[in-house]
């Protein structure tokens, strides 16, 4: 009996250390897809992760504003400001993509992240997909 005590006892603190070493989480979210208009996007639930990695597409050549935007409540939002990663700007921290590329945004202590396109002129459409990370450390 003590044997099987002692088993249970280190198979608990071996799962602590796994969680307490911090393991990676992620999740891909869609936050505008084929949006041909001016609009809000899906909001997602970051709350708990560090890092999120955004690519702004577009089918096309349209003209176009998405502003980054964050929530403590999911009601209320604010621009936010994130780095261009591959875009002439690189670098830069923005809150506005106004062409295509990838950008990285910093979203600890956020609750809610969305993407809402304000300017939209063309007949194509922009879709925005993003990457949330929670890294160790």
């Amino acid at each position: 009996m003590r044997r099987w005590l002692l088993t249970g006892s280190l198979l608990t603190c071996l799962a602590i250390a796994v969680v307490a070493s911090g393991q990676v989480r992620s999740f891909v979210h869609v936050f505008q897809r084929a949006q041909a208009g001016v609009g809000p996007g899906t909001a997602a639930h970051v709350l708990g992760y560090s890092t999120l990695v955004l690519h702004v597409g577009a089918a096309g050549t349209p003209s176009f504003n998405v502003h980054f935007q964050g929530s403590l409540d999911g009601l209320n939002w604010s621009l936010h400001h994130c780095l261009a990663l591959t875009t002439p700007t690189a670098n830069l921290p923005m809150h506005t993509a106004l062409s295509t590329g990838l950008w990285r945004c910093n979203v600890a202590g956020l609750a809610f992240f969305r993407t809402h396109v304000t300017a939209f002129t063309g007949t194509t459409s922009v879709t925005v997909i993003g990457s949330v990370l929670s890294l160790p450390g």
